[in-house]
This record gives C-alpha cells, structure tokens and sequence, in this order.
C-alpha cells in the first residue's frame, strides 16, 4: 500500500520502476468515473475501486459473543 497523493511531485522517489509505470497511468485515468470492482492495469498488476459504507460511530451496534 502506497499512501501519497498521484499529484504530488516526490511521491514516486525510491519506489520501483514498474510502481512508478502504474502510477503515472494512474494519472491519465479519471478515477472518479470508474465503476466499483477489478481493472486491470496490465497482465501482473490490477486494482480494486471500492465504496466503503460509513455511519457514525454512535450509529454503529456494537455485537459481542462470550464463548466459556
């Protein structure tokens, strides 16, 4: 997991070159309009596009099982 910004200049110093391929496609995507689940990047490398559902943690039911 990489965690830097695609727009920011250095964020690519001491990485691999292949990471550093990955990312600069990354770039010429608009990833905002990619459907959620697999893309392929290349025949090695693929990514997940995600829409995690977020409440409020006073929302959330906390569930406990004791098990003796």
């Amino acid at each position: 997991m990489i965690i830097s910004s695609l727009t920011n200049s250095n964020f690519k110093v001491g990485l691999p070159k292949v990471i550093t391929e990955v990312c600069d496609y990354l770039n010429t995507l608009d990833l905002n309009a990619l459907e959620t689940g697999r893309h392929d990047i290349n025949d090695q490398i693929y990514m997940n596009v995600m829409e995690p559902e977020t409440a409020e943690a006073s929302n959330k039911k906390q569930n406990y099982t004791i098990t003796i």
